[in-house]
């Protein structure tokens, strides 16, 4: 477990937003997801990040992919790229959401 004496409050929350993701409970999934979407900015570059990790599960990843899709936009230009590299991932069900993603959400500034 991390040390939490290191994180503030903040980080923690958001940390648990993330682990909520993690599970299979769509009422936790949903809020999470909420949370996570009226954030935006640096935890959208964190969501494309984690899914685009092969070690974390489908589930996770089509949650973190559905989350990106609701928030409509991504911040930066490299997250953009990210989710357009991640659209070759070898399972349908990712690149169907991806998919999804890159329509959604406009390439962003620099």
């Amino acid at each position: 477990m991390n040390d939490l004496t290191a994180k503030t409050s903040w980080h923690v929350t958001i940390d648990l937003m993330f682990h909520a993701l993690k599970v299979k409970n769509e009422v936790l999934n949903a809020h999470a997801a909420h949370l996570l979407c009226q954030l935006r900015g640096g935890t959208v570059s964190r969501m494309v990040c984690e899914a685009s990790r092969l070690k974390n599960g489908l589930a996770y990843r089509l949650r973190l992919l559905a989350a990106i899709e609701r928030v409509g936009a991504v911040p930066t230009a490299a997250n953009w790229m990210d989710l357009n590299v991640l659209a070759a991932d070898k399972n349908p069900q990712i690149c169907e959401a991806v998919g999804r993603c890159v329509v959604r959400c406009p390439a962003a500034g620099p």
